[in-house]
């Protein structure tokens, strides 16, 4: 049996990069999973500094970032044009496909992609009243990232439109962010699949 030699490196502590360290670690071909940090205050320049100091110091033969936040930051555009170290996530340009609701938005529409919804985005609170009441059912989203936590949708959070510009005007003072409103599209359905290995379940909507 040969004897592991890869030492990839990991940025991240959530349970995506617990999954994808235990999925590595499980390779025979792995003698050690190296830490480069949790991926948290990726934009500071003092952190990504840091992370960059540890891979140096380590020199892993590939890096995997769990996280989106370290991706939106541009860690793999450091890692891979100042030290030429491989990594497993898209560079910043890329990364805004996730990191930036408007943008994908935006970008779908330009280029006619089949699966958008109606939308529009804002940067001021002016007009959004209206689009609202226009859309009758709808979904308000942070342009940025959330963890998951900033989506709201008509008569499933918001249940009103004065609530529903108050939460948008929260996202514009607060964040200082642009707001995607986009029409809800629920009533069309929708499921998700989980795989493992060889088997699956479908989720139904909730």
């Amino acid at each position: 049996m040969a004897t592991p030699t890869l030492r990839p490196a990991i940025i991240g502590k959530d349970g995506r990069t617990t999954a994808i360290e235990k999925t590595l670690q499980a390779s025979p071909r792995v003698a050690e999973v190296v830490y480069l940090g949790d991926g948290k205050n990726p934009f500071s320049e003092e952190a990504q500094e840091e992370i960059l100091a540890k891979a140096i110091k380590t020199r892993p033969d590939f890096v995997v970032i769990g996280p989106e936040e370290p991706l939106a930051a541009g860690i793999v555009d450091l890692l891979q044009n100042e030290l030429h170290i491989p990594c497993v996530g898209p560079v910043r340009a890329l990364a805004q496909l996730e990191a930036s609701k408007a943008f994908t938005r935006t970008l779908l529409a330009e280029y006619g992609i089949p699966g958008n919804p109606e939308f529009r985005v804002f940067d001021r609170p002016e007009g959004i009243r209206e689009y609202l009441g226009r859309l009758g059912s709808f979904v308000i989203k942070p342009d940025g990232l959330t963890g998951g936590k900033g989506v709201k949708i008509s008569d499933a959070h918001l249940f009103s439109i004065d609530e529903a510009l108050g939460y948008c005007r929260e996202i514009l003072s607060d964040r200082r962010e642009k707001v995607v409103i986009e029409e809800n599209r629920a009533e069309h359905g929708w499921y998700g699949v989980i795989f493992m290995r060889r088997s699956w379940a479908s989720v139904p909507a909730c």
